[in-house]
């Protein structure tokens, strides 16, 4: 079984054993989630996904959320199910599942906004986790991997297109087109390359598509070097607190200084091994499973609390 489909499996019998626990349970779980969270850090991450200024009006769209996976967007759902199951289940709730990029009308739970400084009707919640929260273990020190950028992906968005029409050929650059399976028409398309393979690259390359870059967790928690242009858009991951220097390497929006960079990173391997470690940091922080479901349980409080549903 590959990876990817082994971890599909566990995803969903992990879904299926909590089902089997009546709901009861949860929610008498709750309090020491919510009454007992004291911790700055934890609340700074609540305060960052919850930017909505109370009170909230529901509308009539706002309704009480019932598990239909066999509708679409089943990992949606599943991750949104988990944590409402620890609250009463007539509580109604607002959410836009999907690559989402704009702010909704009204408050609603989303995997994805535009990075804005303030207030915003947008509530980041970790959901897809599935396909975006994916962490891997890197043994390969970075002195010792391929001295080329590495990137693999679907190059529909125009954005991706002009990054391949120009690096395509570079010598540094192992880069090109690739979604689901081999294009042989497209003069852009290359071979797919698992994770593992791109692991093998001292630079590897992370480019928003839809929304976010769905590989960008995955590379800031390897000993590989995160290459990216300045993020539009952020999720559960706080893309919009990191910083340029500090846990990724930034490149202009037109990519002119990616071979300058790439230089200067492979001549200062001091510099870049610092660089991963402080984005090595940045991903612990979300592999703590008891921290994020109090975190993600915080945000539901705040959000039911705004909208008069509960009363602390």
């Amino acid at each position: 079984m590959s990876t990817r489909r082994l971890n599909r499996f566990r995803y969903y019998m992990h879904h299926v054993r909590k089902a089997l626990v009546p709901g009861g349970y949860y929610r008498r779980q709750l309090s020491r989630y919510v009454e007992e969270c004291e911790s700055e850090a934890i609340l700074d991450r609540v305060d960052y996904y919850y930017r909505v200024k109370g009170p909230v009006s529901l509308d009539e769209q706002a309704q009480p959320f019932r598990l239909r996976p066999w509708q679409g967007q089943s990992t949606y759902q599943l991750d949104l199910f988990e944590n409402l199951r620890y609250f009463d289940r007539d509580l109604r709730i607002r959410s836009v599942f999907g690559d989402n990029i704009t702010e909704p009308e009204f408050p609603s739970f989303v995997k994805s906004r535009p990075i804005v400084q303030g207030t915003t009707p947008a509530i980041l919640f970790n959901l897809n986790r599935l396909r975006h929260f994916h962490f891997v273990e890197d043994s390969i020190p970075f002195a010792d991997k391929k001295s080329q950028l590495v990137w693999r992906g679907n190059a529909c968005q125009p954005h991706r297109l002009s990054f391949l029409e120009t690096y395509f050929s570079h010598p540094l650059c192992d880069v090109g087109h690739f979604y689901q399976r081999p294009d042989p028409a497209n003069p852009l398309g290359k071979n797919g390359l698992s994770v593992s393979d791109q692991l093998q690259y001292k630079f590897v390359l992370a480019l928003e598509g839809n929304d976010v870059a769905t590989n960008l967790k995955w590379i800031l928690s390897s000993n590989s070097l995160c290459i990216m242009p300045r993020c539009i858009y952020e999720s559960w991951f706080m893309e919009g607190r990191l910083l340029a220097g500090a846990q990724y390497v930034e490149i202009k929006e037109d990519y002119s200084d990616l071979e300058e960079k790439l230089d200067y990173y492979q001549q200062n391997t001091g510099e870049a091994e610092a660089i991963i470690r402080n984005a090595n940091a940045w991903v612990r922080q979300f592999r703590n499973p008891e921290q994020e479901r109090r975190i993600l349980l915080n945000v539901l409080w705040r959000y039911f609390s705004d909208t008069g549903q509960i009363h602390p």
